[in-house]
């Protein structure tokens, strides 16, 4: 780094610290904590139950009422005077402290009956606050409250401008990595936010990029097994993606590496217990359009067999199978 350079860095830091006073802040403290004991919030803050500011009295002459006797003695730091220049608050602005493009509206806030502790309790509690009051818990306050009204939560009701090029705080560097997993666990509700408040279609939002680039942990172990041990710990991951015709796309030409040689002897459930359930209507024709093995034995002809209708019926006296039940009609292998 260049001296000039330096130089010019030490000037911005001091210049700063003579603006704002020693630490980067400013010198001026407000204690909101004795005021909210002896006062409404009304008292100082006037407009806010009928318009969309709090703001702070347009002149000095509301702090004096009380405090032309409690500051007599005490030095001019310490006095209401020292928060005024020409009889006006020095920086306590008549509006309300938030992004330009959001749009907020104390009265309707008063209409509905909320305390202005509802929003704003954490400040409340400070023995100092140098900006104003700020919203306890910040947008996760907001949208709590708002999901129980009519209002929901839709962007449009607090923001102006949606905008695109601004991400959520919890897209940080590393979300490209942990997003996957974050959003199995996004839609228990709010708290967490939603993927679908920004993305209308999720499922086309995921895959605008995944039809591009597959997550990380689809690499090639992942094709070869990996995916077979996840699909048969729990379908419902693979399910957030893929369809069950994604699955028929490579294993009605590619068998697994498991069905191999005496896979599946007599009575092994391996059909059912990987594909569907055994309720199921649809079976091992999901894979084996055709029959696997010859024909089982034939339905005798008596009453009882040939008024069976469905695979049900047969189930009410057998119930013991001799074999996996493939879930559909015995009839298509018991002729």
């Amino acid at each position: 780094m260049s001296i000039a350079v330096a130089s010019c860095m030490l000037l911005f830091v001091a210049a700063c610290q003579l603006f704002l006073g020693k630490g980067g802040k400013s010198e001026l403290v407000f204690p909101h904590g004795p005021h909210v004991e002896e006062l409404d919030c009304s008292d100082c803050h006037e407009g806010a139950e009928e318009g969309t500011a709090a703001g702070f009295p347009a002149t000095d002459n509301g702090c004096r009422l009380c405090h032309k006797d409690l500051d007599e003695g005490k030095p001019f730091e310490k006095t209401v005077d020292a928060f005024m220049i020409d009889g006006k608050p020095r920086w306590l602005a008549r509006g309300t402290a938030s992004n330009g493009d959001v749009k907020f509206d104390h009265s309707k806030h008063y209409e509905a009956e909320l305390e202005c502790d509802a929003c704003h309790a954490a400040d409340i509690d400070l023995d100092a606050s140098t900006k104003g009051l700020r919203i306890a818990g910040g947008k996760k306050t907001c949208l709590e409250c708002h999901e129980k009204t009519d209002r929901g939560n839709d962007c449009a009701v607090c923001h102006e401008v949606l905008r695109h090029d601004v991400a959520p705080p919890s897209h940080a560097m590393d979300w490209k990595r942990l997003h996957g997993s974050e959003s199995r666990h996004m839609i228990d509700g709010l708290g967490q936010t939603t993927c679908a408040q920004c993305h209308e279609d999720t499922v086309e939002s995921c895959s605008k990029c995944h039809q591009r680039e597959m997550p990380e942990s689809h690499n090639n172990f992942w094709r070869i097994r990996g995916h077979s041990l996840l699909a048969s710990n729990d379908r419902q991951l693979c399910a957030t993606c893929h369809q069950p015709d994604h699955c028929l796309a490579c294993h009605r030409s590619t068998r697994p590496r498991s069905h191999r040689g005496a896979f599946g002897p007599p009575g092994n459930r391996h059909c059912v217990g990987c594909h569907v359930e055994p309720a199921a209507k649809a079976g091992c024709t999901v894979c084996h359009q055709e029959p696997m093995h010859p024909l089982g034995n034939s339905i005798p002809g008596n009453t009882a067999h040939q008024r069976a209708k469905s695979p049900f019926d047969c189930m009410s006296c057998h119930v013991a199978l001799k074999h996996a039940n493939p879930g559909i009609d015995c009839r298509a292998c018991h002729k």
